[in-house]
């Protein structure tokens, strides 16, 4: 059992616990435990699992930073001390209904003790541990790549207790609240053909190769946070106030997708769900060859293949005029064989939600 990590702090908390004999401490209504939910929609009404995030729940874990207060004063320790390394702790899925540290902690006693929580998950590294405190958590010139994931925790200020907000995953268990939020978009692209007969004629469809230009994928996210001087949780902003939001820096790249040989009329992916860095649709656009087969009867047939040129994300009208974070968005590209248009109509909808994005070339 771990409670605190220098003799100041428990002297604190010892003087404040004046009446309490050791049982009383050790209560389990006193270990430290979180309750976590992830946020999907744009609004707290569609709270969902975080252990979504995760293939296999076993491995289902978070990082998290306390800053104690003891007896209220403004100064503030480490309430996890070294815990995992660099002063924050792993939080973990037990199996069944409880989200907790590696090791057990308890709640400081002191009647004005309090502890702020900074908590994140990141798939492929971690922020800023140097810089990062109760008001300031950033990822600097952070590259991301295919399978990242990164979430950040509405920070919950001033707790002295497990509180009964989130049951997601835990049921009725109190926790520390921790609502997470995507700081990232995902995207795929699939590929249908819009017909593949008609009167007598038939037609396959194939792309031979897909590609995405001009893709930013390193960028800063800088975050800020403040006391509201109140038991609470209060979601992260941008350092000037505004929505958060990341800083691309001016590298890009190009994703290659996959050939597919399209035999029905459902999609199937030429770049399949993968994560981005959020960014403003700038000079994006994709590029692919795609070959057409018209077959009139047993003997004859016609071949050809064209390419698509480039197609700017940006150059069609829709309510699409970035890759926002929290958010999934799929581009279905639509290729009718008796003719040779290309048009987008796309749409975008919050993580969790099956959106569609439509290229049609008619």
């Amino acid at each position: 059992m771990k409670i605190f990590n220098n003799i100041f702090t428990l002297v604190i908390v010892l003087a404040g616990l004046a009446g309490c004999t050791k049982g009383q401490y050790d209560q389990p209504d006193n270990q430290v435990r979180y309750s976590v939910a992830n946020l999907s929609e744009k609004t707290r009404a569609s709270e969902v699992s975080f252990l979504n995030e995760f293939a296999n729940p076993s491995q289902a874990a978070f990082s998290s930073v306390g800053f104690l207060h003891a007896e209220g004063v403004n100064e503030t320790q480490s309430f996890y001390g070294t815990g995992a390394g660099n002063g924050y702790e792993i939080i973990s899925w037990d199996g069944s209904n409880r989200w907790e540290p590696s090791i057990t902690y308890y709640w400081p006693k002191g009647s004005a003790s309090y502890v702020n929580f900074v908590s994140w998950y990141d798939a492929q590294g971690t922020p800023d541990l140097a810089t990062l405190s109760e008001t300031s958590l950033s990822w600097t010139n952070r590259s991301i790549v295919a399978g990242d994931n990164i979430l950040v925790a509405d920070e919950a200020w001033r707790y002295n207790a497990n509180a009964s907000t989130y049951h997601i995953d835990n049921a009725s268990v109190t926790g520390v609240p921790t609502l997470f939020h995507h700081m990232l978009t995902r995207v795929a692209f699939n590929a249908k053909p819009k017909k593949l007969t008609d009167s007598g004629t038939t037609w396959s469809v194939a792309i031979n190769n897909f590609t995405l230009k001009n893709v930013r994928y390193v960028g800063t996210l800088s975050l800020k946070n403040a006391d509201p001087e109140t038991t609470s949780t209060v979601a992260w902003t941008a350092t000037d106030g505004t929505a958060a939001s990341w800083s691309a820096t001016t590298a890009t790249q190009t994703v290659s997708g996959t050939a597919v040989n399209m035999t029905t009329l459902d999609p199937v992916a030429v770049l399949p769900m993968r994560s981005f860095l959020p960014q403003a649709l700038g000079l994006m656009a994709i590029n692919f060859d795609y070959t057409i087969r018209t077959t009139y009867d047993a003997n004859n047939y016609i071949e050809e293949t064209a390419n698509s040129g480039d197609i700017r994300l940006n150059a069609f009208t829709s309510s699409v005029s970035e890759w926002g974070m929290n958010q999934m968005i799929t581009y279905t590209i639509t290729i009718d064989p008796e003719a040779n248009v290309i048009l987008i109509d796309p749409t975008a909808q919050p993580w969790g939600v099956q959106p569609t994005q439509v290229i049609s070339i008619e």
